[in-house]
């Protein structure tokens, strides 16, 4: 069995999460989708919004490390700035863009992340990596 912070353990949790999702996206119908979701958003806006935060903040941010030039770092600070994130990227989306369209980007975003840690080795858990959110 693997220690709790391999990233075969990781990535299981990741696989088991992922699937949880699948199971209760898959069962929703059109008017489902359509729900709102908190104040702004509806169903049809997690799966999307989901891709963007993996692709950014998990699969680009694996894949760079802690090489990334200052002038290309960027931070979110506060709430407002994740706010102001999340806008830029519904505003990438295409207004046409179908809960399934959006699955699928997000079912490509867990392929990016398993290619990402795929040349990884446990003791790569330690070494440092440039996020954009918080801290840095």
């Amino acid at each position: 069995m693997s220690s709790p912070r391999s990233l075969a353990s990781l990535m299981a949790v990741n696989e088991d999460l992922w699937g949880r999702f699948d199971q209760v996206w898959n069962s929703f119908t059109p008017a489902q989708w359509s729900r709102k979701y908190g104040k702004d958003w509806t169903f049809a806006d997690q799966p999307y919004h989901m891709a963007s935060f993996d692709r950014v903040m998990g699969a680009e941010v694996i894949a760079k490390g802690s090489d990334v030039p200052k002038q290309e770092r960027w931070l979110l600070r506060s709430g407002s700035d994740i706010n102001a994130w999340n806008a830029k990227e519904f505003a990438k989306r295409p207004a046409s863009t179908t809960p399934q369209q959006a699955l699928a980007d997000y079912r490509a975003t867990h392929d990016a992340l398993r290619k990402a840690v795929a040349g990884l080795a446990d003791a790569d858990l330690d070494k440092k990596a440039w996020m954009p959110l918080v801290f840095g």
